[in-house]
């Protein structure tokens, strides 16, 4: 069976306090959980990136409500489209804070290898999106090369 995936990029209309960031992730694990997807959200400094994944129905359902959100503005679609197999399949939702990661480096010769090949374009944008958010620098240094 093939899962269907939601790469995006948004920005909030004001930034989350860590309380808020928590009660998100527990709504979101909450409702994920009950609707069958999987995924993993980015934030650093008022930006989210998140990787939604599962059944179609439910995937467009949860960014529709993402869209009109009103914590949200600014939202980008960096991919969509059907792959084999989920990225975050343990995950209801697995978070990283950017504000946690310090000296983050990535080596992306060592990870590529593992990732199904329809996933490898796709956690490479993620990764030096985030990256860029983050740190205000291209990613290239943290995956190797461009």
């Amino acid at each position: 069976m093939q899962i269907y995936q939601t790469l995006y990029a948004s920005s909030g209309s004001e930034k989350f306090t860590d309380q808020e960031l928590a009660d998100l992730l527990t709504y979101a694990r909450r409702r994920n959980a009950k609707v069958g997807l999987t995924g993993m959200l980015l934030y650093h400094d008022g930006n989210f990136i998140q990787l939604l994944e599962g059944p179609q129905d439910a995937v467009e359902t949860t960014l529709a409500r993402i869209c009109n959100d009103r914590r949200h503005k600014g939202i980008l679609t960096l991919y969509k489209g059907l792959v084999e197999n989920r990225l975050c399949a343990e995950w209801e939702m697995g978070f990283q804070h950017g504000k946690d990661l310090g000296g983050f480096e990535f080596n992306w010769d060592s990870i590529n290898p593992r990732l199904p090949g329809e996933s490898a374009a796709l956690i490479r944008i993620m990764i030096e999106t985030f990256y860029v958010n983050a740190h205000g620098r291209a990613g290239s240094s943290i995956l190797g090369r461009s």
